[in-house]
């Protein structure tokens, strides 16, 4: 087991602090954590966030690809993302490491710094495996659990991963749920994507500190923590897309 990490992420002369359960929306859109007002850059171009340790990437933009530059290693290409399919996921595996928004032709970077998870012996930890692909983890769940994600992450698909989502009270009102029945379902789906390999989502504190939860959180304690984890995480996997959406009509 390791200890939560922390990463830094920078842009010009500004950075901004990363930490698990937390997210990073970059582009041009003024609303993104970090606004990059550059007409090369996608609106929505992606998405910073923190998953056991590891910083990972989420390439949004649909007329740009990613370059991630590493020291010691050949530069990663991420194509751009298809209109109409779900980004794809990478982890960043060095302590210091630039991505590369407008592909080979520009120089608009972000530098992210972290620290490398190291096991209980000091050591680092290895590279973590390749994410579980948004459509095999999808098959997965059932149109209620779809419904259920839609619900509750329903203001970062809107917002394109700026806010935080919603409380369990707040899923319940938007699916017409009693306040239990919400806490039960979103336990079973908890426990659903645990058995599907999604980890961390049956720890009691998920590094997020209780200050930081949605108001009305699902219980009282940190065991609550994971709503607004499995939220963060939903959406930052691609778990729930824009197309789920029309299950809450």
């Amino acid at each position: 087991m390791h200890h939560p990490t922390n990463a830094q992420v920078s842009f010009g002369n500004r950075s901004w602090a990363l930490r698990e359960g937390r997210l990073l929306a970059y582009g041009r859109a003024p609303d993104r954590h970090i606004h990059i007002p550059d007409p090369r850059v996608s609106a929505h171009a992606g998405l910073l966030f923190m998953q056991s340790g590891w910083v990972w990437v989420r390439h949004d933009s649909t007329s740009h690809g990613l370059v991630i530059l590493e020291p010691g290693t050949a530069p990663r290409v991420v194509p751009k993302r298809p209109t109409g399919q779900a980004a794809f996921t990478q982890p960043l595996l060095t302590a210091v490491c630039e991505l590369e928004l407008m592909g080979r032709a520009g120089g608009l970077r972000l530098r992210v710094r972290q620290r490398r998870p190291t096991d209980g012996r000091g050591a680092a930890e290895a590279a973590p495996l390749p994410a579980e692909p948004t459509e095999q983890l999808r098959s997965e769940l059932a149109e209620d659990d779809l419904r259920l994600l839609a619900a509750l992450c329903e203001g970062l698909v809107r917002s394109g991963g700026v806010g935080e989502p919603v409380s369990t009270r707040e899923v319940a009102d938007r699916l017409g749920l009693s306040r239990k029945a919400a806490e039960n379902r979103l336990a079973r789906l908890r426990t659903k994507l645990s058995s599907l390999g999604v980890d961390g989502l049956q720890s009691t504190s998920l590094a997020i500190p209780d200050d930081e939860q949605p108001a009305d959180s699902p219980a009282s304690g940190p065991a609550a923590n994971y709503v607004a984890h499995l939220g963060r995480l939903a959406y930052a996997n691609g778990w729930v897309l824009d197309e789920d959406l029309h299950l809450l009509s």
